[in-house]
């Protein structure tokens, strides 16, 4: 029964958001009744603020405690129980948890109050404040569960409920055939990365089984997972015979963080990010990005005893931010720029994770997520401003007119670009400079090349964008007459490219931290993390050098030069290059030819499976047969009423049920068995 326990009050930083996600669900698609705005505002943006507010206590609290002890756990209820097996309903505050929170917190209350007044103009005609506010409450509400879940099950638990809120969130204009399929698209590789997780948990808890080991809380099968490390487990002749346990389980949880934040070969479902709104994309990327790298993080003991899985882990995402990277620089859309930007930080994040480097993968996410949040919605600020214009050879001249914006974008930009002394320039070096000792990882050279071309491409990107909206030729100083949005609105832009800027003061290596303070006090995060996680052994000349920043800096700046000087002095060179080469630019600026690997990699094979195993199997069981002969008459009919909205799979269906689920959840658990 929730309620019980001193530490009981952590089950409202994840509660309170589904609850009024469930609420407004229930309201707009069972009523059929809006809540009064202000209501609807009021239960909306308070639920995550509370929730950050609950999580900074508990970081705190958390910070307090000795080194050993620092973890807070809340006792729910007795989920399931089987013999001697049970699995609680309970939450796990420790370092990794509270820090990931807080982040996950801040930034969806942010957007969720910048959401509420860059949507209440909102031209599409299912366009909607309240519907995008419960959306976006059930997807902070299920990625604050799996980031706090105090065993692997609750973990998956919140990650379904994020598959289901996120297909929602890509499909919030659903009167479009685009977002509709890219909504079933989002839908379809999120049950990928479930079954993925969901295979990786149960073949985890059987090897631990037969070794005798029963527990479900994650410090217990961190510390019990050394009895299985040399394990393996039995497959199927033509797909090898045997593996390594903890390289099988460790490559499921790369495949499913993989689904989560569009990695190879995923690239595709968030490939039309202009029929999206900003702050769906901000949110999609930042809570999507910090649950993956949560996942990767709560099970790093599994990694660290796979270095094939780890390796390739670390090779997919850093080829990935690459390639991204590179695409950004050629994007015609702001929203498709900024998503192409996160989706190679997330790579670059991955990537640490794959090296062992777990803290700087952790640092990396959480900084450069609020620098992604705030560009998102600095965007959505000038789309607003220019009534929903998104491309960019449409924009231009802004620089006088929206005198606030520019000044929160550029803040934003230059951090994520690693601009020296803000937060991305610190998340980076620990990445990169952690790359640059993992000598373990295959043809490591290139590997830590292709990382280190990331900084520059992003920098170049992201000036570009910059120049093309605030300072180029283009015809946005036409639209007339041009007013920036309310305080409102551009309150939260300034708060989230604040701690975009600043934030990173929590975790520099002395080396490049500017005041003279050693790595006991300068790196604080990592240390904070450390115990929990594990560091990387860097060498002296590493740890202490100036080289990995110092190449990076200038490289960016060479990139971001370049970028002005092709975008405002020279574009006449840009244009003489997209005309000689119009293949490799239209690849590049479209992806349609990349986002075709999601097709070939993933789709086919899928289809070909069910359409050889699974579908004759099913006939063969002859239920085709029953339901065409013995159910017939009035109870098909009768049955088809009811059964008819699940099947359909429209938003609205998806949306109720889950609410409806949510809150016999809820209800159990307050009133107990």
């Amino acid at each position: 029964m929730l309620g019980e326990g001193a530490n009981a009050w952590l089950f409202l930083i994840p509660l309170l958001p589904l609850l009024a996600g469930a609420a407004q669900t229930v309201s707009l698609g069972l009523l059929r009744w809006a809540m009064p705005r202000r209501l609807s505002l009021a239960v909306s943006c308070g639920t995550p603020a509370f929730s950050f507010v609950a999580s900074f206590v508990a970081l705190v609290d958390v910070a307090a405690l000795p080194e050993g002890e620092a973890r807070l756990v809340a006792d729910g209820f007795t989920w399931f129980a089987a013999s001697d097996f049970g699995v609680e309903m309970a939450l796990l505050v420790d370092p990794l948890s509270a820090s990931l929170a807080c982040a996950a917190a801040a930034v969806a209350a942010l957007l969720h109050l910048h959401a509420a007044g860059i949507l209440a103009d909102d031209p599409h005609e299912d366009g909607g404040v309240p519907r995008f506010l419960a959306y976006a409450n059930l997807l902070t509400g299920a990625v604050l569960t799996l980031i706090l879940a105090e065993n692997p099950l609750v973990l998956f638990l919140g990650w379904q409920l994020a598959t289901v809120a996120s297909s929602l969130l890509v499909g919030f204009w659903y009167a479009e055939q685009t977002q509709a399929e890219g909504a079933t698209q989002a839908f379809a590789v999120g049950l990928l990365g479930d079954a993925a997780i969901l295979l990786g948990i149960l073949v985890l808890a059987a090897g631990l089984g037969a070794t005798g080991q029963g527990a479900t809380f994650f410090p217990d099968v961190a510390a019990d997972f050394a009895t299985v490390a040399d394990r393996t487990v039995a497959l199927p002749g033509w797909l090898g015979g045997a593996i390594h346990l903890p390289t099988f389980v460790g490559a499921l949880f790369a495949l499913a963080a993989s689904t989560r934040v569009a990695q190879l070969p995923f690239v595709g479902w968030l490939r039309r990010p202009s029929s999206c709104p900003d702050p769906a994309l901000a949110l999609l990327h930042v809570l999507l990005l910090l649950s993956a790298v949560g996942l990767l993080a709560r099970f790093s003991f599994v990694l660290a005893a796979a270095p094939a899985a780890s390796a390739g882990l670390a090779w997919v995402g850093v080829a990935v931010a690459f390639v991204a990277a590179v695409r950004a620089g050629f994007a015609v859309e702001t929203r498709s720029v900024l998503s192409l930007v996160a989706v190679s930080q997330a790579g670059l994040a991955l990537a640490a994770m794959g090296i062992g480097a777990y803290a700087a993968g952790v640092f990396l996410a959480v900084t450069q997520g609020f620098g992604i949040a705030a560009l998102h919605a600095a965007s959505g600020t000038v789309s607003q401003v220019l009534r929903g214009e998104i491309r960019l050879k449409a924009m231009g001249g802004l620089w006088s007119s929206l005198h606030r914006t520019k000044w929160a974008f550029a803040a934003a930009g230059l951090s994520v670009a690693g601009a020296p002394f803000l937060s991305g320039f610190y998340a980076l070096d620990a990445v990169l400079v952690a790359g640059r000792a993992a000598v373990q990882i295959p043809d490591h050279g290139a590997f830590f090349a292709l990382g280190l071309a990331v900084v520059p491409l992003v920098a170049y990107a992201l000036v570009r964008l910059h120049v093309r909206i605030f300072l180029g030729r283009g015809r946005a100083a036409l639209h007339s007459p041009l007013r920036e949005p309310s305080g409102s609105v551009l309150g939260p832009v300034y708060a989230l490219a604040f701690i975009a800027a600043v934030g990173g003061f929590l975790g520099p290596r002395a080396a490049v931290n500017p005041f003279p303070v050693d790595d006991a006090v300068s790196n604080s995060f990592a240390n904070f993390l450390d115990p929990l996680l594990g560091s990387v052994a860097l060498p002296d000349e590493i740890a202490g050098g100036l080289g990995v920043p110092f190449v990076a800096l200038v490289l960016a700046a060479l990139a971001g030069a370049a970028a002005v000087v092709l975008q405002q002095r020279r574009p006449e060179w840009a244009d003489a290059v997209r005309e000689r080469l119009p293949t490799l630019h239209r690849v590049l600026s479209e992806g349609r030819a990349i986002d075709r690997l999601a097709v070939v990699w993933v789709g086919r094979p899928v289809r070909w499976f069910a359409e050889r195993f699974f579908v004759p199997a099913v006939e063969d069981a002859g239920v085709q047969a029953f339901w065409e002969r013995a159910a017939a008459g009035a109870f098909v009919r009768r049955a088809a009423v009811v059964l008819r909205p699940l099947q359909e799979g429209g938003a609205q269906a998806w949306t109720f049920w889950l609410a409806l689920g949510t809150l016999a959840l809820v209800a159990y658990g307050v009133t107990g068995p």
